[in-house]
């Protein structure tokens, strides 16, 4: 038996729309940049909207440092391994320690739910 959340309870999530794509426009898999570098964002089939403008098939963008997914019922968290970009922005600066690192992008709801 799964038990909800409370903030689940509260805050049923929403689908995505269908065909909805997030993604990293300047950069893949596998690339080397420099320790301080400027992501840029994309959207396909979804509306990119400020986290406090609850709108239909909306959502804001988060990128997660070396961490894993954290399930999809409660909130992003906010930390140095899940940055949020609350304001519906589509780039975002990030500097790394040198070595390897995991980034992922998120599409979050205004609850920052993914």
């Amino acid at each position: 038996m799964v038990v909800p959340t409370a903030a689940a309870e509260v805050f049923p999530r929403k689908p995505a729309p269908p065909g909805a794509k997030i993604y990293f426009t300047n950069v893949v898999d596998g690339a080397t940049v420099p320790s301080r570098f400027t992501y840029h964002f994309a959207a396909d089939n979804i509306e990119v909207a400020p986290a406090n403008e609850p709108r239909p098939n909306s959502g804001h963008y988060h990128i997660i440092i070396d961490s894993p997914l954290p399930p999809p019922d409660i909130p992003i968290p906010n930390d140095a391994n899940h940055l949020h970009f609350g304001h519906g922005q589509t780039k975002g600066e990030v500097i790394f320690p040198a070595g390897d690192h995991t980034l992922q992008l998120l599409m979050g709801d205004e609850h920052h739910r993914r």
